[in-house]
Formats: C-alpha cells, structure tokens, sequence
C-alpha cells in the first residue's frame, strides 16, 4: 500500500507535494476530520495514469516500469514520495517520464495520524442502530 501524510482542506486532501480534490459527498462523510492530520492509503490497484492534462491529478515522475504477465508495476516519485501503481500491461511509460495521476476515492484508507485509527471506522462507531 502507498502512504501519504495528508489534511483535509476546502475539500482536498493536501499533502506536502500535492492538492487532490474530493466529491462532495467524500467531504460530506469526512467532515469530522477536517483539519486533522491524515495517512492515506492507496493500493496499487486503485491508482491509475490519466491521459493528458488533469485538473485534478497529481504530477508524478516514472522511476521504472516492471513488466509482471499481464500487469506492469510502475514505480514514480511524487516530490519526496515514492508511489507504486498496477496497470494493464499495454501501459508502459518510459523512465523519466512525468504523468498525472488520479486515485479511486472510493477505495481510499484513511487513518488519524495520531493515533492510526482508522477514519471510516471511527465515524460509523456512533451511527445509531437500528432496533
């Protein structure tokens, strides 16, 4: 899993080389958490390159692409960050090169970096239930 140090900000996480912004309704869930210092976990898997110009993606560097059968490992660099991600084999940027980045919000790990505990869960601990 790649980490991240992060905050919630207007609707973003921010970390210390990049701004990503949410849904509204990713925010929506998160409101409690605003502010606090975050970890976010991104597998591999839920990392994917955009093609062009993103609004909304992160700029990151290729270190090297590692052919595995059908899947290829691409190691980047984001600033001080170093970022694994899984992709079909058909995608296979040169060394050196830089991409945007997005990530699948939906598949997110967050966790308070404090205490590590997880975000989500916290959050659902004092949901009422049903009878």
């Amino acid at each position: 899993m790649n980490f991240f140090d992060v905050e919630l900000r207007d609707g973003a996480l921010v970390g210390s080389e990049f701004r990503y912004p949410l849904s509204a309704a990713f925010v929506d869930n998160l409101d409690a958490a605003n502010g606090t210092t975050l970890t976010l976990g991104v597998r591999p898997e839920h990392i994917a390159i955009e093609e062009g110009e993103s609004d909304g993606g992160i700029r990151a560097t290729v270190d090297v692409v590692e052919p595995v059968g059908s899947d290829n490992y691409i190691y980047l660099h984001i600033g001080e960050y170093e970022c694994i991600l899984r992709t079909s084999s058909g995608v296979r940027p040169s060394a050196g090169t830089a991409v945007n980045i997005s990530f699948d919000e939906s598949s997110f790990h967050l966790f308070d970096a404090e205490t590590n505990e997880s975000v989500f869960e916290r959050q659902t601990e004092y949901l009422p239930t049903s009878s």
